[in-house]
């Protein structure tokens, strides 16, 4: 019988992009799965890694060369959206000559491409409750544009989009207002955890109506959106340890993948040369 799977973002990035030793062993762990995630998650992976991606390509259509535009990104001081980027590009500039833009900006747009059909085939499903996140119903549908304009316009329409604070349309409120007592269950949790301490700090500021629920809000509190969106018959599949606290406050199944500097724990450069 075939398990079912809840997969959170860090899968889904992992098994599209991650390290070749993770890659591998998702592929063969999900292989005949009923691979399932919610609406959040698809949302969540649009405005963080497929956004990235976009912003990543205009920031190579206005430089000299690709060397450039990766120096330039790498300047950000926010590391997700670094990696987001570094995931892809280890990839796709494979051969490429550094001056060669026009090169380079079709490589992105057929990776973009690439992983908007990569998610939809990987998906067996979606698991829509009542109270989900909507955002995920805007996407990217490339078999209707005819031109490289027409590709540009609707990735800065998909960037826009996601990147707005949609504060009236939220839907998580609902989903907040049914799971009170769970979400007290999980700011009572004492853990040492930084990721979690971060989770309850969001929680106590929109208990106390320090922050609206919102896109802005869900960025912080994301891992609790994405552990109470889990249906009880699936089995949490994460590469984050938080979700071993939020699971088993839940009372859901989980699985946790180790990282690659688990599974290759080299250390520093220097261990390595030494043998260590």
């Amino acid at each position: 019988m075939s398990k079912r799977f809840y997969l959170e973002t860090s899968i889904i990035r992992s098994r599209l992009f991650g390290h070749t030793s993770i890659r591998k062993g998702l592929i063969k762990k999900l292989e005949n799965q009923t691979r399932i995630t919610s609406p959040f998650v698809r949302a969540e992976f649009n405005s963080g890694f497929v956004c990235d991606l976009i912003e990543f390509y205009f920031v190579l259509s206005k430089s000299k060369s690709i060397k450039d535009a990766i120096k330039y990104w790498t300047e950000d001081y926010r590391i997700r959206k670094i990696k987001n980027v570094n995931f892809a590009i280890a990839e796709a500039f494979v051969g490429i000559d550094d001056s060669d833009i026009t090169r380079g900006l079709f490589t992105l747009r057929s990776l973009i491409k690439k992983i908007i059909i990569s998610l939809n085939c990987l998906i067996s499903r979606y698991d829509r409750n009542e109270v989900c996140c909507h955002l995920s119903t805007v996407n990217l549908d490339f078999g209707s544009y005819k031109t490289v304009n027409d590709i540009e316009r609707a990735f800065v329409h998909f960037y826009e989009f996601y990147k707005k604070n949609h504060v009236d349309q939220c839907k998580i409120v609902a989903l907040f207002d049914k799971s009170k007592e769970i979400l007290n269950k999980i700011q009572g949790v004492g853990s040492g955890k930084q990721s979690l301490k971060n989770q309850q700090k969001g929680l106590d500021a929109i208990k106390s109506c320090k922050r609206k629920l919102s896109c802005a809000t869900c960025r912080i509190i994301g891992d609790t959106i994405i552990a109470l969106e889990c249906p009880d018959y699936a089995i949490l599949l994460s590469l984050d340890s938080i979700f071993e606290d939020l699971c088993k406050v839940i009372g859901l199944k989980y699985e946790i993948i180790h990282s690659v500097r688990t599974i290759l724990p080299w250390g520093s450069i220097l261990e390595r040369l030494r043998g260590n």
